[in-house]
């Protein structure tokens, strides 16, 4: 809340502010971890993240390069609440996609078969 709240006080007036957080995981209908975008926790995905549940994200470029970053799951609601109390408008949730360019391609295909993030979105 602390951090939506800063971004607040720093936006100017009709600045939009734009997030990447993590989401609840369904089961894909696939293995979990293929040799493409993401490797996601199973166990995650079998019982569904509970808050602050840590979510380790290790991404594999098509090059074979990898980053990686730590997060903690929050609910939905969590975001909603801090963004409306930070006295954002407009706060929307909105799904990741892909450049024009790299559509059809097979590696960000499948990630976004089930992605593990998802934007936020909300006006000053």
């Amino acid at each position: 809340r602390d951090l939506v709240r800063h971004g607040h006080e720093q936006h100017r007036p009709r600045a939009r502010a734009v997030g990447i957080v993590a989401r609840r995981l369904r089961l894909p209908p696939h293995p979990p971890c293929r040799e493409s975008a993401a490797c996601r926790l199973p166990a995650l995905q079998v019982r569904g993240p509970v808050r602050r549940d840590p979510i380790h994200y290790r991404f594999t470029n098509p090059d074979g390069g990898q980053f990686e970053f730590h997060n903690f799951f929050l609910k939905p609601e969590t975001y909603d609440d801090a963004f409306r109390e930070a006295g954002f408008q407009d706060f929307r949730w909105l799904g990741v996609s892909l450049e024009p360019g790299e559509r059809d391609n097979p590696f960000w295909n499948d990630f976004l078969d089930n992605p593990p993030v998802i934007a936020c979105a909300a006006t000053k």
